[in-house]
């Protein structure tokens, strides 16, 4: 089988401003129990803040923005967008169906519980058969390499543990700088914006609406920037640590 490392970002959904309320006041990240005291939780910005994040790790809710997949020691790839879904997919599907004579076998971090499940259904939203059909529907299938379901078997000491807190177990210097990331920012800076190019090139009025467009698309931008530099951070760090894992030195 051929080695295939994987590793996905994913945002919320867009939420009007008006249903933020709602979606905290419905959320599972809501601790309170009766109607009165969630209906006060949800009222909290920070809280909606919190509820609206949330989105990011639920399988139906959750939309990819960023991929990186090595394959078989190549140079990692990766394709990130804020609004194109389909187009990531779709690069990953002619990726894999085109580029690799054999079957795959997945590799990564939690991508049993998380990544194949969630991209399985984001291939199925969008008509993406083939790579529908790549992805493994058994958790447990030998066509998939969790580090993390590995590690944790048969005593369980690594149960939960983080791709970075993983990688420095196994004597690698992890993701650094970008093991921690304040994703809810950076989500903030990309809703609304657009990108240099669609913004029209003339002389700028102080507070004009050209102005904060041209400030909204480079701080999108910088945001997008990061969002690629921390995937392929992780599928770095996560094939180094498969192969430690396999013996390889």
């Amino acid at each position: 089988m051929i080695p295939v490392c994987i590793d996905l970002e994913t945002r919320p959904p867009l939420v009007h401003a008006s249903a933020m309320e709602e979606l905290a006041k419905a959320s599972k990240k809501n601790p309170k129990r009766t109607e009165d005291s969630r209906a006060e939780w949800a009222a909290c910005p920070g809280n909606q803040r919190i509820a609206w994040a949330g989105g990011a790790l639920g399988l139906a809710s959750a939309r990819i923005i960023a991929i990186s997949i090595i394959i078989d020691c190549e140079p990692p790839e990766v394709w990130a967008s804020w609004d194109d879904e389909w187009g990531i997919l779709k690069r990953l599907e002619s990726r894999l169906c085109n580029g690799i004579d054999g079957e795959i076998q997945w590799v990564g971090h939690n991508i049993a519980a998380f990544d194949l499940p969630l991209l399985r259904l984001a291939s199925m939203r969008h008509g993406l058969s083939d790579l529908r059909d790549l992805i493994p529907t058994y958790r447990y299938s030998d066509r998939i390499h969790d580090n993390m379901q590995r590690a944790i078997q048969p005593a369980g000491s690594y149960s939960g543990v983080t791709a970075d807190a993983l990688a420095r177990a196994v004597g690698l210097p992890g993701k650094g700088d970008l093991a921690v990331m304040d994703w809810p920012d950076l989500w903030s800076q990309c809703i609304d914006g657009r990108t240099l190019e669609e913004v029209t090139e003339r002389r700028l009025i102080p507070g004009s609406p050209l102005e904060a467009a041209k400030t909204t698309a480079r701080r999108k931008a910088a945001a997008m920037a990061k969002i690629r530099a921390r995937v392929l951070r992780d599928v770095e760090v996560e094939w180094a640590t498969f192969e430690k894992m396999i013996g390889i030195p």
